[in-house]
């Protein structure tokens, strides 16, 4: 027991490490960090250690792990900050209306600048979103999905990428208790409607009508 303690408290130290390094930048996104082995050596601990340390990491969404390849850093406004959000639902189920009031908060803001500010890339992007809700409108995890991506994908395009980051974990919360609530295809008919008023509206660069559009999504 006790070499375990010992071990798991190495693998965190080795994690907090890395993720100082990751924040500050040090290693960019899309870049690969040493192999297990060499960091081992770097931080004089054995390879599992490393190797709980990159299961942490990959955790917290700061890596994507790629089998016999190794460990790729991610970009920010993939990281996982959903653990609290989480927790706070879990602990008191009430907090979801809260949660929801904060993402409408955010969406109302989040679709006017992007009607104003999104690159036609992004809202190409929007519509390849748009096309998979449709496309899985009777697969309702594969929809769920593609309804994130679509919220997702607004939020990066106003350009501001502190949007995507705090919106990620809230959304995908709310969900995640509509995959578990909504078995029906008729609430995800009326959604993809509404999904595309808002497509629309960021298409004509209209911020007005952006922006009541997601008040009536909302």
């Amino acid at each position: 027991m006790g070499e375990r303690v010992r071990r798991e408290r190495l693998s965190e130290q080795v994690t907090q490490q890395l993720v100082e390094e990751i924040v500050e930048g040090r290693w960019q996104a899309s870049k690969t960090l040493p192999t297990e082995r060499e960091l081992a050596q770097r931080f004089d601990v054995s390879v599992p250690v490393v190797r709980e340390s990159m299961r942490a990491l990959s955790a917290r969404g700061l890596v994507r792990i790629r089998h016999g390849v190794g460990a790729f850093v991610t970009a920010s406004h993939e990281w996982n900050s959903a653990e609290p959000f989480s927790l706070l639902t879990r602990h008191e189920r009430s907090m979801l209306l809260c949660v929801h009031e904060v993402r409408t908060t955010l969406e109302l803001e989040i679709a006017p600048l992007a009607a104003v500010r999104a690159s036609e890339e992004e809202i190409e992007g929007l519509a390849a979103a748009l096309d998979d809700m449709m496309l899985f409108c009777d697969d309702p995890a594969k929809h769920s999905s593609a309804d994130l991506d679509f919220h997702l994908r607004l939020a990066r395009a106003t350009g501001n990428p502190m949007f995507a980051v705090v919106l990620r974990p809230i959304t995908a919360l709310i969900q995640k208790g509509i995959l578990h609530g909504d078995g029906l295809p008729e609430p995800r008919m009326r959604g993809i409607r509404e999904h595309q008023t808002i497509y629309e509206s960021v298409r004509r660069r209209d911020p007005a009508a952006a922006r009541a559009a997601m008040a009536a999504h909302m």
